[in-house]
């Protein structure tokens, strides 16, 4: 004899839907890029139909927006947290970046944007350009903590450093895309090295 559960189906909450649809997008963005995935995938892999997903997200672009500027957020104060402090410089430029790399190696988006992927979206580049400038206005700050009044962070030959610091950091982002093989500790290593002898004469 067959045993019927007559308790009703658990309803997931708003959050936890979203959640789903936020996990199932990340998924398939970081694997696939922006242009491969549509708003049906994300809403089979995320076990929804499309109206509960459109109730959570308007557009694709909106959804991607969403995640890449929360994944830019967190990778801005993480950053923040190893630059800043009273330990060496050298030292805290060298664990910046070995959190920089971590990060982007687990957060394939992240590292997407930074590497300058092309979205083929226009209203998604101009968000790009705009945190690009967000972070560089962070690292002339960053840079200027440290270096005892000789780093003005508007001036322009700051902009010209700030601007081969930022490149950096897309190009490492760029190599995590493409040689993923390379050991961490290695990238890390070579980018402190070229970056220290750059930023030393400015910092002391």
């Amino acid at each position: 004899m067959s045993v019927v559960n007559d308790e009703p189906r658990r309803r997931l909450s708003g959050a936890a839907r979203r959640a789903l649809i936020e996990q199932a997008a990340r998924d398939l963005f970081a694997e696939r890029g922006y242009q491969a995935v549509s708003m049906g995938e994300i809403a089979a892999v995320a076990g929804v139909t499309r109206s509960v997903l459109y109730d959570h997200a308007p557009s694709k672009r909106a959804l991607f927006e969403a995640l890449f500027r929360a994944e830019h957020a967190e990778l801005t104060e993480r950053l923040a947290a190893e630059l800043l402090g009273d330990t060496p410089i050298r030292e805290r430029l060298t664990n910046a970046l070995d959190a920089f790399v971590a990060y982007v190696d687990e957060h394939p988006i992240a590292a997407r944007v930074i590497a300058d992927e092309p979205f083929g979206d226009e209203e998604l580049e101009v968000v790009r350009q705009a945190l690009h400038a967000q972070t560089k206005e962070a690292l002339a700050g960053w840079i200027a903590a440290d270096a005892a009044g000789r780093f003005d962070p508007q001036g322009v030959r700051e902009g010209v450093v700030v601007d081969a610091v930022y490149g950096g950091l897309v190009g490492v982002a760029a190599n995590r895309r493409r040689l993923p093989e390379t050991p961490a500790g290695t990238v890390v290593d070579a980018t402190a090295e070229l970056l220290w002898h750059g930023l030393a004469p400015i910092l002391g």
